[in-house]
């Protein structure tokens, strides 16, 4: 990677070497990091999905709950509009379909999952990166992605745009794996949101609110929602006890979903 300067706060950033074969980016300074696949490929899998659409609905409800409740708590009247940047196969945007809101998806490659029935029929979609999207100003009362703004290529572009697309009222939700989560400094190479070859940068609570704030945004608030982690954990002991790069990742070995149930538990109470 030629350019080392970090993009949050300008700093030049370090490399900080997981072990003898991987190397990753990181920023002194607000430890935001960025990942060359060459440098860090940390036997990643080589397709672009490794979930569990079962797990991933589980999640997915109570990812909608916690958005739910903010959107609440604003006691907004009248019709309501979303965007879900990067809907996958639309589990998320069909619960606001259900809710009444209008729905708008954007999704940049389909998984090979069909996309939900409802999602095709009722929301507007478009299928091409968020950079692209045609979207008019000020169009939007919530805009969220789940797991996405860790693949982008130009994140200081996409949060220019979103603050442009919202409401002046309204609000933006991010899900994006921690720059400074524990279980990077427990398992290094082995932890698992290395194993996704599109995962190109992590931010960490300082370098994603300066980033935003660049943007335009005014407040930024940062959380931990333990239900979007509690496996991540014990998906990164299996992958370091079998060390072995997969096509579809660990999640989808048979037998390791028994182990990784069990071990999420401990995990939790951590």
């Amino acid at each position: 990677m030629s350019n080392t300067i970090c993009e949050a706060c300008g700093s030049m950033m370090l490399q900080w070497p997981l072990d003898a074969e991987n190397i990753l980016w990181k920023c002194p300074d607000c430890s935001h990091i960025k990942r060359d696949l060459e440098m860090c490929r940390a036997n990643a899998r080589t397709h672009p999905w490794g979930g569990v659409v079962a797990y991933d609905r589980i999640r997915n409800k109570l990812t909608f709950r916690s958005m739910n409740r903010h959107m609440a708590a604003k006691s907004k009247k009248g019709a309501s509009s979303v965007l879900d940047i990067g809907f996958g196969v639309g589990l998320l945007l069909k619960c606001w379909i259900n809710k009444g809101w209008k729905a708008f998806g954007i999704e940049a490659e389909t998984l090979e999952i069909p996309i939900d029935r409802t999602v095709q029929e009722k929301a507007t979609l478009q299928f091409c990166k968020i950079e692209q999207a045609d979207l008019p100003d000020s169009s939007f009362d919530l805009i969220y992605a789940i797991h996405v703004i860790e693949h982008i290529d130009q994140p200081a572009a996409v949060f220019r745009k979103c603050h442009k697309i919202l409401k002046e009222d309204g609000t933006l939700y991010f899900i994006t794996p921690n720059a400074l989560s524990l279980g990077l400094e427990w398992f290094k190479a082995h932890w698992w949101n290395l194993e996704d070859p599109t995962h190109i940068r992590f931010y960490s609570p300082e370098s994603i609110t300066r980033m935003l704030k660049d943007a335009g945004f005014a407040t930024v608030q940062v959380g931990c929602p333990i239900w979007d982690s509690v496996m991540m954990e014990a998906n990164s002991i299996l992958r370091m006890l079998t060390n072995a790069q997969n096509q579809n990742g660990i999640l989808n070995r048979p037998w390791a979903r028994v182990p990784i149930m069990l071990l999420a538990a401990p995990f939790l109470a951590l």
